[in-house]
This record gives structure tokens, sequence and C-alpha cells, in this order.
């Protein structure tokens, strides 16, 4: 249906083609217009609560499939626009971290006191701090890194 060469993108716009038409009860595009794809785009931002980026895939998806594909124009469209919030990461003071630190040691043996150092002092994930053995610990110039790559294939 979109002969881009683009692969998964493609796949994605054909995706979004055939949500539009399943809202619409399986009318084909050619009978519809702006009209219903606005009311397709604020089902997408009220009903369904997506998010502002997710919308307007589907808004060019869909101005795709007018434009290239049928070779007609969509013209104006104007839904009501989804969400625009920003997820803000969680993070500690600098006074939290001693304090949950210090808990941790209070609490747990010696292993989990120093997965959980080495996680604050240099980053690794929880899952590498887990897999984590000493031959991976790559000291250099005073920094810290991990060779996980090199450790999952050592067996």
């Amino acid at each position: 249906m979109f002969p881009n060469g683009r692969g998964p993108a493609d796949r994605a716009e054909a995706e979004r083609a055939l949500k539009y038409i399943r809202f619409h009860k399986l009318r084909h595009p050619e009978e519809m217009g702006a009209k219903e794809v606005e009311q397709f785009l604020t089902c997408l931002a009220v009903d369904r609560q997506v998010s502002a980026k997710t919308q307007k895939q589907a808004l060019c998806a869909l101005v795709f499939l007018y434009e290239t594909v049928l070779g007609r124009k969509l013209g104006r469209v104007m839904p009501v626009r989804g969400r625009h919030g920003r997820r803000l990461p969680v993070v500690m003071t600098r006074r939290e971290v001693p304090l949950v630190l210090r808990e941790i040691i209070v609490g747990m043996d010696g292993l989990f006191q120093r997965m959980s150092e080495v996680m604050y002092g240099s980053g690794p994930r929880r899952k590498q701090a887990c897999r984590m053995r000493v031959k991976d610990v790559v000291w250099s110039g005073g920094n810290c890194r991990f060779a996980t790559a090199k450790a999952t294939r050592d067996g």
C-alpha cells in the first residue's frame, strides 16, 4: 500500500490507515475526507489518550494516504490535540542519596551494599550490576566502565 521502501515505517503507516478505516466502519477512504480524519484524530486524543506525537504520526500517515495513494488533497484538519505532557525523572537530592545508601548498608549484606554503591557511582542498570564480575570492570583514566558484552560470551 505504501511503496516508499522504508520497511517498518511503511507498515506502521499502513496500520494507522487500517485503524482509520476500521474506526469508520470499513468505509472506503475515497468516501471520506477531512471531517472523518478530524473525528478519528480527536478520538485518538480524547478517548484513547494518545500522546501528541502518536496523533501527529497518524495524521501524517493519513495525509500520505490521501495525497499520495489516492491522489487527492485532504483539506484542513483541526482535531483536538493530544497531551504534550513531559515525564520528569524521579531524582534524589544529594542529601537523600547517603541516607538511602546508609539504609542499604544497615539492612543488607556486603554484596548488595557493593552493588548499590557501584550502581550509584558509575550508573550500570540493575541487571548489569547483578551480572557483573570483577573482571568485567575496566578502570581507565580514572573512569569505570563495564565490559558486559564480553561477559555474556564468556559463560
